[in-house]
């Protein structure tokens, strides 16, 4: 009898142990094989150029957009670099303070947490976690709500200036859905 509570004490243990909100997929087992393992038909790579503001000026990035669920659950899990002026773009369906942890991420990141109007060219830098460590279960968030995160290579942010305050914008990508500005 013991043994059967304590067991039941482990497995409820272990299925109520929290989970990052945006990237809960990432800690079942069927994430944490390579993405070469197929589980699925791939959605199609979205792109858009942003510019930011940074200290010296305006500054480019090319990001691929995560707006669906299992894109925003891979995220940038598995790649080996992320090149200078290269991210990933988040779009939520709505505002919220927004978990990452890097468990299955191989590279430092900054991710810089932006809000604004939806449907607005214009948003702002509100919040940014700077050289987050990869393969960790960290979580990493700001305190404000935000509707959408840019991932960027580890350090870049203070190297192009970008703080919070600082401004982004972009043209929407063809296909956009109503979360994206």
């Amino acid at each position: 009898m013991r043994r059967a509570i304590l067991a039941f004490a482990v497995l409820f243990i272990a299925c109520s142990a929290p989970r990052s909100p945006d990237r809960e997929s990432a800690a079942t087992p069927l994430q944490t094989a390579p993405p070469s393992v197929s589980q699925g038909a791939a959605e199609p790579v979205r792109w858009v150029s942003m510019t930011l503001e940074g200290s010296q000026g305006p500054v480019d990035v090319l990001a691929e957009v995560a707006s669906s669920p299992q894109q925003r659950a891979k995220g940038l899990m598995y790649r080996d670099s992320l090149a200078e002026g290269k991210g990933m773009l988040f779009v939520y369906e709505r505002r919220d303070v927004h978990t990452f942890w890097m468990k299955n991420t191989l590279i430092p990141l900054d991710m810089l947490f932006m809000d604004g109007p939806p449907h607005q060219e214009h948003i702002s830098v509100i919040g940014i976690v700077h050289e987050a460590e990869p393969r960790t279960l960290t979580h990493r968030s700001v305190s404000a709500p935000s509707i959408y995160v840019l991932e960027v290579p580890g350090g870049w942010a203070r190297k192009m200036g970008i703080s919070v305050g600082s401004r982004a914008s972009w043209e929407p990508p063809s296909g956009a859905s109503s979360a994206t500005p």
